[in-house]
Order: structure tokens, then C-alpha cells, then sequence
């Protein structure tokens, strides 16, 4: 599991640097500390929008799923509580219920559901994450400057 993650991550770490530097280029980003954006910013920005739904939605739950299908209390639990914990970070606990277990149980429920209507629950949850996460990216531009 985790030697494909980090193969996940070295395949698309060339291509988002290449990325990062096309956006950076074209929109003229200086990449030092006088710039409010760098490089490392935009590489994070793309990081959390591209890859981090895909590989959350695998680990949080795909794989989850596939272990509690014919229990889906233990699946939505283990799902919740698993995708809360990992958005705890240094913000603590209680900063990230909004986006930990709303988001965690929203995710969750959009897997289950798509699943049990025979669509790819894999690719419509991720899509579904990779929208919220870029909500919450351009709206943390337009409000917290």
C-alpha cells in the first residue's frame, strides 16, 4: 500500500513540477521569498487539487469499502473517523470537524452510493473531492488575503 502511494506520487511529480513552472511562467511568479507565491506554493496548490482527492478516495474509501461492504456502518465509521484523523494536522481537533468529518462523511456517502447505483464510485468520489478541494482553494484566495 504504501510503495503504491509513493509510485503514485513520483509518476505525477515530474508532470505537476513541469506544471507549476508553466503557471509560474505565464503568469510571471517570481520564485523568491520577495513573491507572496512560489513555486513550492503552486506545487502544493496542484498537489492538494490533483492528486490528493485520488489518493484519499483510494485509502479512505476504496479500500475501506472493499474490507466493510456488507457492513456499511463499520465502513461509514471506519471512513469518517480514518479521513478526520488524517485532516487533524496541526490545526487541531476541533478545527478540523468541518472539513474532516463533513467532508469525511460526505465522501463516504457519495463512495456508497455510487457503488450501489453501479457507477465508478472510485472516479465519482474523486471528482466530488478534487470540486470541494478547489472551492475551498479559490475561496480561501478571494477572502483570506
Amino acid at each position: 500500500m504504501k510503495n503504491a502511494a509513493t509510485k503514485l506520487l513520483a509518476e505525477h511529480s515530474i508532470p505537476l513540477a513541469v506544471i507549476t513552472n508553466l503557471i509560474s511562467t505565464t503568469l510571471n511568479i517570481p520564485d523568491d521569498s520577495s513573491s507572496n507565491i512560489s513555486h513550492g506554493m503552486i506545487f502544493v496548490l496542484l498537489s492538494g487539487l490533483l492528486i490528493a482527492p485520488f489518493i484519499e478516495t483510494f485509502v479512505f474509501q476504496h479500500i475501506i469499502y472493499k474490507a466493510f461492504y456488507k457492513k456499511p456502518s463499520v465502513y461509514f465509521i471506519s471512513s469518517i473517523l480514518l479521513f478526520y484523523t488524517i485532516h487533524i494536522d496541526g490545526r487541531g481537533f476541533f478545527i478540523a470537524l468541518l472539513p474532516g468529518l463533513l467532508g469525511g462523511a460526505n465522501f463516504s456517502l457519495c463512495y456508497f452510493r455510487a457503488n450501489r447505483m453501479k457507477l465508478n464510485a472510485f472516479m465519482t468520489t474523486s471528482l466530488s473531492h478534487l470540486l470541494c478541494n478547489s472551492l475551498i482553494i479559490i475561496s480561501a484566495c478571494l477572502f483570506w488575503r
